[in-house]
């Protein structure tokens, strides 16, 4: 899948779209995501919650603290929010920070 958008990507910029470059944090977030689908043991072995959403109804999470998946449905949409870390309450604790920190080194670009 990752071939596939970088080629989307190479394409669309080609066409004068603005494509902008993912951080070290965009990729490791991108490579986990698939790493954690590929995985047959965490998708046998670890727990699940369903969370089931009546019909017409729309709901929103933040996920970057948690695997998560869309099992069944008929619409989704996906955003991304930038927000900068100097505006952040406890930047230390964001996503980002915590893999930082555990890492040892800077994820932004």
């Amino acid at each position: 899948m990752n071939a596939i958008v970088a080629a989307f990507s190479a394409f669309a910029s080609r066409l004068g779209f603005p494509v902008p470059d993912r951080s070290r944090y965009d990729h490791f977030m991108l490579y986990l995501h698939d790493w954690l689908k590929e995985n047959s043991d965490f998708q046998t072995a670890s727990a699940q919650q369903n969370v089931e959403f009546p019909p017409g109804s729309c709901w929103m999470v933040y996920t970057d603290g948690v695997p998560h998946a869309v099992v069944s449905g008929q619409y989704a949409l996906e955003q991304t929010f930038i927000i900068p870390r100097e505006v952040l309450v406890s930047p230390d604790v964001a996503p980002i920070g915590v893999l930082e920190s555990s890492l040892g080194a800077k994820m932004a670009s």
